[in-house]
Parts: structure tokens; sequence; C-alpha cells
């Protein structure tokens, strides 16, 4: 199949030209496609425990609190996904600093996917919202006219396409666009400084505190989250990592044990702000913004190094690496799904089952598979994912 220049969830582009590229364009590691497995199984884990302890669950019981918990262990996919794309831009950057070239393919890359389906969640929102479709008089680019509610605020949907809100997970390509931007400068600041993995990891938490407060008192964006500015411990350290990969594949676990101490700490004080919320125990902003961001961006480092050492496991690489190589329409496909599981038609047959918090994300995942292999067999891979 044609090569798609999109990291997250494809394989790394690589030109076939001189020498630097030439040694880049070795089989790539099996563990950026586990990686990309795993990182889309916890997507998942995200969207349905959520779902699910809605759904099949009363509040606050045991099963709604261990899906609640689930829910925010997996906040690391995200983060995962984002260090996995600086790693391989960083890699091929590096290697080849052509700043336009660079530029040129990765935006474009990102843009396509991100615009296509934005325009295919803003068609699905009026196929589920009757007011979204409804017809109303208004305005349209200087023309009196009458249209769906949703078309008629044009304002409204170019806002949403800027901060990612086509729908509630599309915010993920905006901040990839971001991780592409800052890029470049992020490693020719790793070069200059000459910098070794702690101060990266240092860098990046400063910039990342730095930037909550400037976001508190100054800034005051709508939706940071859908930005950049959030994932500083992504783009850092993943950069870092992209321009050292051989030296950090040789020694994944060199840094696993302060790591593993960051994530349990951050991830304890994180845990603590988030059961709080919910029995309704006030906590400070920051702590909690800062606990989540630590222990994201750790987990997400550790979870590459674990990934490195599945890919001796045939077992792990045989599940994974086909889940991985497909994530990118695993991830733009399953809300759709997740959606149509809503049904109360559905949910109270799978209620009465009493398995309804596992089937539905068996069958969503079910689902998914099998609209993608639609695609492919009606060949409508390349417009709809830039492949």
């Amino acid at each position: 199949m044609p090569h798609v220049p999109i990291s997250i969830l494809s394989q790394e582009s690589v030109e076939p030209a001189p020498e630097a590229a030439k040694a880049l364009a070795k089989p790539r590691d099996d563990v950026f496609d586990v990686a990309k497995g795993l990182g889309i199984l916890l997507v998942f884990g995200i969207h349905c425990s959520n779902n699910s302890s809605r759904l099949y669950t009363d509040s606050r019981s045991a099963g709604w609190w261990s899906l609640t918990l689930l829910n925010r262990f997996c906040n690391f996919a995200v983060p995962l996904f984002l260090l996995l794309s600086a790693v391989l831009y960083a890699r091929s950057y590096a290697a080849k600093p052509d700043f336009g070239k660079f530029y040129k393919r990765r935006f474009t890359g990102v843009l396509w996917p991100y615009l296509v389906w934005s325009l295919l969640y803003f068609g699905f929102r009026m196929f589920k919202e009757p007011s979204a479709r409804k017809l109303i008089p208004g305005n349209l680019f200087g023309f009196k006219c009458t249209g769906p509610a949703l078309l008629m605020h044009p304002k409204e949907r170019l806002l949403e396409l800027v901060w990612g809100k086509a729908s509630f997970h599309l915010y993920f390509l905006v901040v990839l666009l971001g991780i592409i931007a800052f890029l470049p400068p992020t490693v020719a600041y790793l070069k200059w400084r000459k910098a070794g993995f702690i101060e990266a990891i240092v860098a990046s938490c400063v910039i990342q505190g730095g930037i909550f407060i400037l976001q508190h008192n100054y800034l005051k964006l709508q939706f940071p989250a859908s930005t950049i500015l959030w994932y500083v411990g992504s783009l850092v350290p993943g950069a870092w990592i992209g321009m050292h990969w051989d030296e950090f594949r040789e020694k994944p676990n060199r840094f696993a044990i302060p790591l593993t101490a960051l994530s349990l700490l951050s991830g304890y004080i994180f845990f603590k702000g988030e059961i709080g919320v919910f029995l309704g125990i006030p906590e400070e902003n920051y702590p909690t913004l800062g606990s989540q961001a630590m222990y994201t961006s750790c987990m997400a480092i550790l979870a590459l190094s674990l990934c490195l050492s599945l890919t001796v496991v045939p077992a792990a690489v045989k599940l994974l690496k086909p889940i991985g190589t497909h994530s990118l329409q695993l991830y733009l496909i399953h809300p759709i799904f997740i959606t149509v599981l809503e049904r109360p038609a559905i949910t109270h047959v799978l209620n009465a089952t009493y398995l309804g918090a596992i089937l539905s994300p068996l069958l969503m995942f079910a689902l998914t598979v099998a609209t993608i292999g639609i695609i492919r067999v009606v060949r409508l891979e390349k417009p709809l994912f830039g492949r």
C-alpha cells in the first residue's frame, strides 16, 4: 500500500535518498507498531470505561469505581501516541534536517485525514442530533437562506475545526500538528545544549509548569488541552529519544527506576485529586494538573520501554502489531460505534446479559474492524486516511 506521512498510526516516512536517509530506511522496529497497538487499546480503555460506567453500573458501586479508576489509569494513552510521533519525527528530521520539506510533508499528512474526518463527523452529528439537522432561517456568507442548524453557524464550526471539536477525539490531530510545528526548534535546542535525557525531562517539567501558570493567569485559552501546550512532556523527551534512538533501544530500562518512582508519586497525587472530586473534596488545581502531566509523561516513556521488551515475545507482537498498523483507522472510526451502541434498545439488551460493560467494548471493536475491512475492499483508504 502507498506510504502514509503520519507518524502516530502509520509507518515512519523516509526519503529513499543519500547516505543519511539510506541508513534510516532499514526495516522499522516492530516496537513502534507494538506501542501503537498498546496505545490504541488504552484509548479504547478511556472511552469505553467512561461509557460503560455511565450505562452499565450504578454510581459509586464497585463496578463504577473499577471502571472510573481504569479510565484515569489509561490517561497516558494520548501522551504515548504523541511521544511516539515525536520519536519518529525526530529520527528522520535529525538525520536529514530539511526544514521546508519536513513541514510540507508532515503537515499535509496530518491535515488531510483531520479535515476529512471533521467533515464526516459534522455530518454524523446531523444524523444523530435532531437539533443539528433542524431547518432554521439564517444568513450564510451574506445570503439569506434556510438550512440545517449545524450549517447555519459557520463561525462556530470554524472554531470547532481550530480546536479539534468536530468530534470529541479529533483534538488529537490538532495536538499532533503542534508536535510537528515545534519539533524542529526542539531538536535544535537539544542539539545546541547537547542535552542528556535527564536535562530533557527537567526542561519539559519546567516549561510545562510555566505554561500552566501562564494559562491560569494570562492566556486563559478555552481548550488548552487541545493544544501542544499541554503535552510538552511528550514533545521534549520524545525528541530526545528520537535523536538518540539506538542508545535508548540498547538500554531502554536505564532510567526505569526514577521514572517508575515519579509515576508512582505523581500518580498517587493525581488519583487522590480525582477521587476527591468524586467525593466532593476540593483539591487545588495546580497539584492535580502537574501530577497528571508528570504521571502521563513518565508512564508513556515506561510504556515505550516495555514495548521494546515485548518485541522479543512473539505472541505480543502477533497480537499488538496488526492493531498498531491500523491504529489511525481504529482511532478515527471507533467513536461512531460507541455512539451507536449507546442507543436505548441496544443498552437494554446488553444490560439484560449483566455483561454490558464487557460486551459493549467488544462489539465496538468488532464493528470498527469490520468497517476498516469494508473500506479496504472498496478502496477508500487513500481518500479517507491519506494512504
